[in-house]
């Protein structure tokens, strides 16, 4: 095998130029020499405290295992590309590591020969694998990539009464559960519709309906709303072509041509019944939303729900270790937990959604975002915020400037978009950063060989407090650190806009031709958010230098897109206050 986990944590802190002082403040410098050594195991909550003094997150964490040992693809994207014969290979290749626990594989290989057939083959799943995926799929609240697996490789050769049943479990989830939910939803709800079954398509028009404009959820349901709108189309048998167009238009022609494929092939194939299949739910292995991930009580559960014995999970520690971690009596160290999880097939992306203190910005964040939602029912006062910003400073005695300049700000800004009226934008609290703040942000980016992803979710935090002195200098600092293809590149496609925002505000000229040259349609981008963010800085761009009839043109036909594709909040409406705000702003210049 490659290196020891705690070698891929030295790695990532020597890349980043952080010294050892720094890594290990609030934590003793010998535990983490001997971890980086490779020569001993730490616990979950120095883990915790250690990716936030080094500034890794949890995508980070995913991404650097990744290059170790093969991870569960959620193979979205061979499904989109159509290419289901590739995601069998991928999936083949992952069970050649024997990682995960033996019956998992095992059903594994008993789904594969389905992922190899056509989706609209009629061919029907054998009843005792049908109880197996009815008994393994009960839990929708903790699905991720094994279940996305299951969906799409079995569920389009499912009974009518298990597509339902599974339906029915997952749309009963509520709040940020269905929205971290968001690409089961549309993945279970396209392969369902390819059975002509009328009950069926009538249950999931309604729920569409009623699920897609939840307004709380459409910071969830943005990036696949696309899906949604397709999907309400074709169960109500009205005419999709006014999405697909507009997906067509912003750039978006993967993803156009898949939703077309599945409009092509939906009621392709008769519904069958299985009247023996039963469903086995037990409350008592439900996983509340805001349970922690990597605790016992809670994997012991995912455990259960898996069919797994204690017996098939335990890595090099015993089964009585395993029974006292289950039991909440005692922790695994940090490396045995995410083995455990490996096991399990639970991918560390999965702690996003739950509540683990991987990251001690991430507990701070999650505290300013819930003084800020309850600030008048709980009577908080400005001070609170001035008061936890201190116990936050206190943290990171040992940090670069830049970054303690950046967590501040961060924090600041989550409160800001939480309760714009408790800490309105005149506020010195969220005041923009001085110059010598600035210069220390920049500073800090370019000590930098490569960014991580919580730099990513810090600069996002940050970019509108910096203006035209350094704009340029941070832009160009940034986009030179980007590794392509990554977690970190995606992240910056998903917000790309905010850095063109700032370029026009300020009237920084300089910086525009640099991001209209680094952000285009990449073929890798299947999601329509990020290539319409693209679209979007490009018109802008267009708009801002030449502000013609085709500039304008071309700006009404992305506004007029973008509120067709994502028609329950007020995106189009923020979009169309740039794309007319600043029209030929840079030419009067």
């Amino acid at each position: 095998m490659g290196q020891t986990l705690g070698e891929l944590f030295r790695a990532f802190r020597t890349q980043r130029h952080i010294s050892m002082k720094q890594a290990a403040t609030g934590l003793n410098t010998a535990t983490i020499s001997r971890f980086e050594r490779g020569q001993g195991d730490i616990s979950l909550k120095i883990a915790g405290q250690l990716m936030f003094n080094i500034g890794m997150g949890v995508d980070d964490l995913g991404e650097m295992l990744g290059a170790q040992t093969q991870g569960f693809a959620n193979g979205l994207q061979e499904i989109i590309k159509g290419q289901r014969t590739a995601l069998a290979t991928k999936v083949d290749t992952f069970l050649q590591q024997q990682t995960c626990a033996e019956p998992l594989a095992a059903l594994i290989r008993q789904i594969q020969p389905f992922l190899r057939l056509p989706e609209t083959e009629d061919r029907h799943l054998p009843l005792t694998l049908e109880q197996t995926l009815a008994d393994r799929l009960a839990y929708p609240s903790k699905w991720s990539n094994f279940e996305l697996y299951l969906i799409s490789s079995a569920v389009p050769f499912a009974s009518h009464e298990l597509t339902t049943l599974l339906w029915q479990r997952l749309t009963a989830l509520t709040d940020q559960t269905l929205g971290y939910q968001r690409q089961a939803l549309w993945r279970l709800a396209l392969v369902a519709l390819l059975h002509n079954d009328k009950p069926l398509y009538a249950q999931i028009a309604a729920d569409m309906q009623r699920i897609s404009p939840i307004p709380a959820l459409q910071i969830h349901f943005n990036s696949v709303m696309p899906q949604f709108l397709a999907i309400s189309a074709i169960a109500e048998h009205r005419d999709p072509a006014p999405i697909l167009g507009a997906l067509r238009r912003v750039g978006a022609t993967q993803l156009a041509a898949f939703l077309d494929h599945s409009v092509q092939t939906a009621g392709a194939k008769p519904a069958w019944h299985n009247q023996v299949i039963e469903d086995h739910y037990d409350s008592a292995l439900a996983i509340e939303p805001d349970a922690k991930l990597m605790f016992g009580p809670t994997l012991a559960r995912l455990r259960k729900q898996r069919g797994l014995t204690v017996k098939d999970v335990i890595g090099d520690w015993s089964a009585a270790a395993q029974s006292r971690f289950e039991n909440g009596k005692t922790t695994l160290g940090f490396h045995s937990t995410l083995t455990l999880m490996q096991r399990l097939l639970v991918p560390t992306s999965q702690m996003q959604a739950a509540t683990d203190a991987t990251s001690t910005f991430r507990r701070y964040r999650l505290k300013a975002y819930t003084m800020a939602s309850n600030f008048q029912q709980a009577h908080y006062t400005r001070d609170d915020l001035v008061n936890l910003l201190e116990e936050f400073r206190r943290t990171t005695p040992n940090f670069p400037e830049g970054l303690r300049v950046m967590y501040q700000g961060g924090l600041t800004t989550a409160f800001h978009w939480a309760a714009p009226d408790a800490l309105p934008d005149h506020d010195p609290l969220y005041a923009d950063a001085t110059p010598s703040e600035q210069k220390a942000i920049v500073d800090y980016f370019r000590s930098l060989t490569t960014l991580s992803s919580q730099d990513m979710e810090l600069l996002n935090l940050n970019i509108n407090r910096i203006d035209q002195t350094y704009y340029d200098e941070l832009v160009t600092v940034v986009l030179a650190r980007i590794k392509p293809q990554s977690n970190v590149a995606a992240q910056l496609f998903d917000n790309c806009d905010n850095f063109i925002y700032g370029a026009v505000y300020f009237h920084v000229d300089s910086v525009i031709p640099k991001l209209t040259a680094a952000f285009t349609h990449e073929s890798w981008l299947l999601s329509w958010w990020p290539i319409c963010e693209v679209t979007e800085l490009q018109t802008l761009a267009q708009v801002y230098q030449h502000d013609t009839e085709a500039t304008r043109q071309a700006a009404a036909q992305l506004i007029a897109d973008t509120r067709t594709l994502c028609p329950f909040d007020n995106t189009a409406n923020y979009s169309e206050h740039w794309l007319t705000a600043f029209r030929g702003q840079g030419r009067q210049k």
